[in-house]
């Protein structure tokens, strides 16, 4: 009995010590995939020490042009996303889409902090620009990316916050998977981001998420009095952008760059 104790014992250690070590290619999966030889008309490439960043120019011109900074989801690549958001472009946003250290065959390797000081990065290396409206940013993160984004809103100052399939924190969500939550490496702690910022949050779940569940948006929507939330018959991957909602949300801060019927600056 003592020995089968022991092997018990020594399989656990073992287990824990795997789960410790390989966690990062778990939680930060990084698809493959090389940065593009060519990008489209009208995308920069903007690169960073680790990881990278797209900058997409606005399809109609106006200096200074509010900013969409957009982190993706895991098992994503930022220029994935390059034709994802015409619908900003054609209201005179600029886009700017980040991509991760170690993905995309970039330097460094993907972590809370890296992916947190790349995004500061990025965001500092455009909204010094003249054509860049830095006091219209926008921090927007699917998934994973909601804690690149609520990084963000911690230590920059941010017009609003878009949250889409985010997570309550990394914590919950480990231990909410059956996984020792005190053996993380990497924490992503939404809740005391929104907690603590005065931007306004855009919330948008699917209801029938079964990845990361309906209810850590809600837990979201009670830690800012600023927080609204759209719930949509989807679940995690199949949810179409909620451009009619998030448009109404942005109209009501002023925050949209051009009037579509008027063509003019509100």
């Amino acid at each position: 009995m003592i020995k089968l104790l022991a092997v018990i014992a020594g399989s656990c250690i073992v287990l824990v010590g795997l789960l410790y070590l390989m966690q990062r290619s778990i939680i930060f999966p990084a698809p493959a995939g090389e940065l593009l030889d060519a990008l489209p008309a009208g995308v920069e490439h903007v690169p960073l020490g680790e990881g990278h960043a797209f900058l997409v120019k606005p399809d109609r011109s106006m200096t200074p042009a509010p900013l969409v900074v957009f982190a993706h989801g895991n098992a994503e690549l930022a220029q994935w996303s390059l034709g994802a958001f015409d619908a900003l472009l054609s209201r005179g946003f600029a886009i700017l889409l980040l991509e991760y250290p170690g993905y995309a065959g970039t330097k460094g390797s993907p972590s809370a902090m890296s992916i947190e000081a790349a995004a500061l990065e990025a965001l500092d290396a455009v909204t010094g620009r003249a054509e860049i409206d830095e006091t219209r940013v926008i921090a927007y993160g699917r998934s994973i990316g909601s804690g690149a984004a609520c990084a963000i809103a911690r230590h920059r100052s941010v017009a609003a916050l878009i949250l889409e399939s985010p997570f309550y924190s990394l914590k919950d969500l480990v231990a909410e998977k059956g996984f020792p939550s005190f053996l993380l490496r990497d924490e992503f702690d939404n809740a005391a981001a929104v907690a603590a910022s005065d931007a306004p949050v855009f919330l948008y779940h699917g209801v029938n998420d079964q990845l990361i569940p309906i209810t850590h948006s809600e837990r979201l929507q009670a830690q800012s009095e600023k927080a609204v939330l759209v719930r949509e018959r989807c679940g995690h991957n199949d949810c179409p952008r909620p451009w009619p909602e998030l448009f109404v949300f942005l109209e009501r801060l002023g925050l949209l760059a051009l009037d579509d019927d008027a063509g003019v600056a509100p």
